[in-house]
């Protein structure tokens, strides 16, 4: 409890009014007095536990920030020196009530000294044989209320047990705390530190005093106790109806009382405090550390004298519960960024504060050491005598309301200044408040369920959002009331984008995977117990309990609803043998998912004549990734045996949560930083000119050099992924013809701070941008180098969406690349002898994406899986199994070749070049003449013919043959020569064939350009000519 030698920067609750920075000496956040049971201590282990208690305060002061911090002041005592501890001792039968004892606790107050000490004062009194009182009193800027709980919790310990206390665990200090705030708020953003509204200022003109002449000397205070019965019912039952707490409910009844009794001016936004430890990291330890962490922000809910009380009530709890942080972002923002200075100026100084103390609940047990004698530090009262002000010091708002709860009973504190206009109006508002509670403890408890927005919190909804939701939608998905409703939320951007492609074609992220059900031992698999397994399943896990819906707020993107319970899609076969399973199973009807009142997932089971089971989960990409397979399907296992965890799975509104709590400006610099100059990156049809069904396809590759891959990586610092990162972008340049790809890459966002999200099931995935740079004059060893230290310059905004990125490229309506990369690596089988059956993949998994060639790699401990996805419209079979060979081969050049430069890479696998051979087996016979004098000849021998038929023209080939030529004289003045290399760009065209035949007439040699080719690459193909 004393300042450190060392300095740090002051916190934004001392910040509050620098104006009163003078007069802090006679500032004291709380005296607290109480009664010491006593027990047969003596007095010596009295003295010394009170010094123990406070050496512990004392080194928690002494721990500093380090020797980086850079003092804005010095300390007036030399650094092997601390002040002297502040504590006394009296005795006398007749001390209790007395003068002396009222003077002893005023000497203590006014020997504070925020420059020398002390900040913190002890008085203990020995009243006769049978009675001691313990008089504490802390300096405001080293203490707040939660502070004196955790001192009277030691103080008690240390009391019972004086040789062998049980304490907790030192907390982090206070002073690491405030330089940790002050650096997180500075990444926040203003416009989510607050609930939307402007926030009005105090309307100090209508009680006609002068804020500098408001000090707690001129204070009045009226207090009122409401009995314990009503005390109870406002704890308790009457929060059932809108799952409100106590604050919300003391709060509104402040407003709408105060807008009962002054129906002539506007309500005030009501300042509340909190107590501001709500640290932002679970490492971040600050439950028992003592300090000033006090915070405080505006409530503000317009309204008048005819609006329902239980309107207030759901409106205050809504504003309140949508403030981050319990409103510390807000209050560090406000005093540590100038932004954040600017902006909430006005919000100073404060017309009206509350604080709502609850209950010191270890001194109202009776076994409790200490009792309390006085009111409680923290309450609003007025100055003078033993008081927690001097009469002199400024207060900070024109009333001080304050509410605890001492011995069962609820007691209110309005302090004011008695010299302000509207005295009878004040005291009126007092008793309206007390009355308004009243109707509240009646009333409330009887009243039905209502939801209300912040039940809600992640959804931007509006009150008749909420009314829409509740009379359109839900109805609409054949939902009837939204008791049926466990939870709503947003949609991740990740999933927007997978639900948007979904509507253009319902084929694209329709996962379905195949495992075959084996038993452990000689058991067999029961397939009704199996099914009844996947209830449990679907029960367990919020994701597979999750519809959509469009349009819920008014943004009108997609949403999802978590409902509390569901009839899971289940499809029960049979079929002969074990080469029936697949044709059983693609004979049905894939499952469709245009049915937004049920979940986007089924289950088939499929049983053979001997007994095998095989099960085929289909289900939308927007519920699950790679890892969600293998939870469900462990999950599956342990439900089986009935051994599935009975709490419910992480839900993915944890994940929602967490991105959106994650600022974005940094990120979406990054990211157009790293993404400036790009040209998209497509992948050309490659179909032999063949019209084919969209169908998708997957070829699995035969590669058998993992280990020495593992190895190379290991050997170079390199991550796996990295590696095939880089591979692919390989390939990409060799059907890019470019020496720079891009490509997309999914990217797991299981790592964040969220217990329990390894086994959850949902979408944790975003997308991100891989950009490779690949000159022939560059070492791969260097590309990989840079593959992967763009992957680690990227994790810390792994998170920021694609779209966002390119609607700050202005490229939103143009796809920087049409192929991608999932790699995931497979977890360790964890079976254990409970478990009864085991699930093993009995195909690939079937996973379209709305790109015409995508890879799919997992990766265990022993072996890898790569599959290539194709869709038959693009690229034939034979053209994916040369992308497959070159694929291969770019993993071998990596990890044989990584010392070559690109230019020396050979990207030809074996394979392909048998293709390549093979096809230039049979010579055709050589024809000794010019292609234009061949279609020359056929203009003479039938000119009238259609030689040309496109959608820009016909020609015949008399026409072909005119006016090629002439098109040749004009190449001809222009100096096209023998060996002029002349590139040639059309889209689709017919003068594509007269310009390539007028190239050739005029003796030069034509190069064909792809006009749908990036513009890098056209460059690059015509370099040199």
């Amino acid at each position: 409890m004393w300042l450190c030698v060392e300095a740090f920067p002051m916190l934004s609750s001392r910040k509050l009014d620098r104006k009163a920075i003078s007069t802090w000496v006679d500032e004291i956040d709380g005296e607290l007095f109480l009664q010491v049971a006593m027990s047969g201590k003596d007095d010596d282990d009295e003295h010394e536990t009170e010094g123990t208690k406070l050496q512990r305060g004392r080194r928690q002061a002494q721990e500093g920030l380090g020797s980086s911090a850079k003092p804005s002041w010095k300390p007036n005592w030399p650094e092997s020196e601390l002040p002297q501890l502040g504590r006394r001792f009296h005795y006398g039968d007749d001390m209790r009530g007395t003068v002396q004892e009222d003077a002893a606790i005023a000497d203590s107050q006014s020997s504070m000294d925020i420059e020398h000490g002390p900040l913190f004062t002890a008085d203990l009194f020995d009243v006769g044989k049978e009675e001691q009182l313990l008089s504490m009193v802390g300096h405001h800027l080293v203490i707040d209320l939660v502070s004196w709980r955790v001192i009277l919790e030691d103080l008690e310990e240390l009391l019972l047990n004086p040789h062998n206390p049980s304490l907790a665990s030192p907390s982090i200090p206070f002073q690491t705390w405030s330089k940790l705030q002050i650096d997180h708020c500075q990444d926040l953003d203003l416009s989510k530190v607050i609930s939307a509204g402007e926030i009005p200022a105090g309307n100090f003109s209508y009680w006609d005093i002068d804020p500098q002449l408001n000090t707690y000397g001129a204070a009045a205070c009226e207090v009122f106790e409401m009995d314990s019965p009503t005390t109870s019912l406002l704890l308790t039952k009457c929060h059932n109806a809108m799952r409100t707490e106590p604050v919300d409910v003391l709060v509104a009844v402040l407003i709408h009382s105060f807008a009962e009794t002054f129906p002539d001016r506007d309500v005030p936004a009501i300042y509340n405090e909190g107590h501001g430890r709500e640290p932002w990291d679970d490492s971040i330890d600050i439950s028992h550390t003592v300090g000033w962490f006090t915070t405080v922000y505006p409530v503000f809910v317009p309204t008048s004298s005819s609006d329902d009380i239980a309107n207030t009530v759901m409106r205050v709890k809504d504003i309140r519960h949508r403030v981050p942080g319990n409103g510390r972002h807000y209050f560090a923002c406000r005093f540590h960024t100038k932004e954040g200075k600017d902006r909430f100026s006005h919000h100073a100084p404060m017309e009206v504060s509350f604080n709502y103390l609850g209950q010191y609940q270890q001194l109202e047990r009776t076994d409790a050491l200490l009792h309390p004698v006085d009111e409680m530090a923290g309450e609003a009262r007025e100055a003078g005598g033993s008081a927690d002000y001097d009469k002199t010091t400024p207060r900070f708002g024109l009333f001080e309301i304050s509410a605890v709860v001492a011995g069962g009973k609820l007691r209110f504190a309005f302090t004011f200044n008695r010299h302000m206009k509207h005295q009878p109006a004040i005291r009126k508002w007092v008793s309206r408040c007390q009355r308004n509670l009243s109707h509240i403890a009646s009333e409330f408890v009887t009243m039905a369920p209502r939801i209300t927005l912040s039940d809600f919190p992640l959804l931007p909804l509006t009150y008749d959002d909420l009314n829409s939701m509740v009379t359109d939608k839900l109805p609409q998905i054949g939902l009837s009331s939204l008791s049926q409703v466990e939870d709503a939320f947003p949609c991740s951007p990740m999933q927007q984008g997978l639900l948007i492609s979904r509507n253009k074609d319902g084929a694209f992220y329709s996962v379905h995977v195949t495992f075959e059900a084996k038993p452990q031992g000689r058991n067999h698999v029961d397939a009704e117990r199996l099914a009844s397994a996947w209830s449990k399943v679907v029960e367990h896990h919020p994701a597979l309990r999750t519809v959509f819906v469009e349009g819920l707020t008014s943004d009108g993107l997609f949403n999802q609803l978590v409902l509390k319970s569901i009839k899971p899609q289940l499809l029960r076969l049979r079929c002969k043998s074990d080469n029936d399973v697949l044709p059983t199973l693609q004979n049905q009807k894939p499952y469709g998912y245009d049915d937004d009142s049920k979940p986007p997932h089924r289950l088939t089971i499929c049983q053979t004549s001997n007994g095998k089971v095989f099960c085929r989960l289909e289900m939308s990409h927007a519920i699950m990734d790679g890892m969600s397979i293998s939870i469900i399907f462990r999950d599956l296992a342990l439900a089986y045996t009935e051994n599935l965890a009975k709490e419910p799975a992480v839900s993915y509104s944890a994940f929602i949560a967490y991105l959106q709590e994650q600022p974005t400006a940094k990120g979406i610099e990054f990211w157009t930083s790293y993404l400036k100059g790009v040209e998209p990156s497509h992948f050309p049809a490659l179909n032999d000119g063949i019209t084919a069904e969209k169908v998708l396809r997957t070829l699995r590759l035969d590669y058998k050099q993992l280990a020495d891959l593992q190895n190379f990586c290991d050997s170079n610092g390199l991550t796996l992924s990295n590696a095939i990162n880089t591979a692919w972008a390989l390939t990409l340049r060799s059907y890019l013809g470019s020496e720079e790809a891009c490509f997309g890459y999914l990217s797991s966002g299981r790592d964040i701070p969220v217990p329990g999200v390894d086994n959850a099931v949902g979408p944790f995935i975003n997308m991100l941008a891989c950009r490779v740079s690949m000159p022939n004059d560059r070492p791969l060893s260097k590309v990989l180098d840079a593959v992967q230290q763009d992957y680690m310059d990227s994790l810390p905004h792994k998170h920021i969406s694609l779209a966002a990125v390119q609607h700050a490229l202005k490229l939103s309506d143009v796809a920087l690349f049409n192929t991608c990369v999932s790699y995931r690596r497979l977890p360790t089988n964890r079976n254990t002898e409970q478990q009864m059956i085991e699930f093993s993949e009995y195909c690939p998994i079937h996973d379209p994406t709305e790109y015409p060639v995508s890879l799919n790699i997992e990766v265990s401990d022993i072996e890898v899986f790569i599959d290539l996805d194709y869709w038959t419209d693009s690229i034939c079979e034979q053209q994916a199994r040369n992308i497959a060979n070159t694929f291969i081969r770019s993993l071998e050049n990596i990890t044989y070749n990584a010392k070559q430069l690109v230019a020396q890479l050979d990207n030809v696998s074996t394979q392909d070049y048998e293709n390549i051979w093979s096809w230039n087996c049979n010579i055709p016979e050589t024809i000794n003449e010019c292609v234009h004098e061949v279609v020359r000849k056929q203009a003479r021998a039938r000119p009238d013919d259609p030689a040309i038929c496109a959608w820009d023209g016909d020609f015949t080939y008399r026409q072909l043959d005119e006016i090629s030529t002439h098109l040749a004289n004009y190449f001809a003045a222009l100096g096209v020569v023998p060996e002029s290399f002349v590139p040639i760009c059309f889209d689709k065209s017919a003068w594509t064939i007269i310009s390539m035949l007028g190239v050739l007439k005029a003796g030069g040699a034509c190069v064909p350009l792809d006009a749908t080719h990036p513009k890098n690459t056209l460059q690059y193909k015509g370099y040199g000519l």
